[in-house]
């Protein structure tokens, strides 16, 4: 089984100023894949197209980051020693109701799409809506087409031991096979304080509520490994949830 550590989404400022280099925080000895999140739901195909042209452009600059359109991409990455990146999308708000533009998106390494994010859209209910009303006709149109074009349908997750108490319950719910981390880790607090400011709408009193949101960093998501080794997990099923549940899925889903 891959040794490798894949984090399904992280978050740079999404600006098309950003800097990439702070990626190379998540580096790991077994081979990293990060899923970079270029846009959500106040964001159109326009702004994550140009959010995603200069990821793309700046990763493909980079001597320690590689895109990684395919798992042949990634394994050569990998065994370059380079951290291979794909992309996110927290909403399907930037497909502007045109259901070409998820193809249009998988063409510039998208390969993971909420639906919805924390409210309502075309698409269906958010995962703060009070009432669950599953997705609308529009949204199963828009699951077939991720299906199609081979996205993965997305998750929405600072201390280790919080970390494992989450997963141990995920494992002991579905299964350790269907387990995997999105750390949402967001680079800039400053960034990500303001984009609350700017969107008060979106977010929930539960993003401010206990205090300031403690992310997980790079630095201690690499070594959740070692942590989950001393609370007495078995090897593979470390590899698997750290990064081979996602490559086998990958391998299903994404199209070459």
């Amino acid at each position: 089984m891959t040794t490798l550590l894949w984090d399904q989404h992280t978050c740079l400022p999404l600006h098309t100023e950003t800097e990439i280099d702070p990626l190379t925080r998540y580096q790991y000895d077994g081979g990293t894949v990060l899923s970079v999140n270029a846009g959500y739901s106040p964001h159109s195909f326009n702004d994550a197209v140009a959010l995603l042209h200069h990821y793309r452009a700046a990763i493909d600059a980079h001597p320690g980051l590689d895109l990684a359109d395919t798992l042949d991409e990634v394994d050569a990455a990998t065994r370059a020693g380079r951290i291979a990146v794909v992309f996110d999308l927290e909403d399907s708000r930037p497909l502007d109701d045109d259901l070409e533009n998820v193809r249009n998106l998988a063409t510039l390494g998208v390969r993971t799409m909420l639906p919805t994010y924390n409210n309502a859209n075309r698409a269906g209910s958010g995962c703060l809506d009070r009432t669950d009303g599953g997705l609308t006709a529009w949204g199963h149109a828009v699951v077939a087409e991720l299906n199609a074009v081979g996205i993965f349908l997305g998750p929405n997750t600072p201390t280790l031991d919080a970390m494992t108490r989450h997963l141990e319950y995920a494992v002991e719910l579905v299964g350790v096979e269907h387990v995997g981390v999105s750390t949402d880790f967001s680079f800039d607090t400053a960034d990500f304080n303001d984009e609350l400011q700017r969107n008060p709408h979106l977010f929930n009193d539960s993003y401010t509520r206990w205090g300031p949101i403690q992310w997980m960093p790079p630095e201690t998501f690499v070594t959740l490994g070692e942590h989950l080794r001393g609370r007495g997990w078995r090897s593979r099923d470390i590899q698997a949830v750290l990064g081979g549940n996602f490559y086998r899925v990958a391998q299903r889903t994404w199209r070459t």
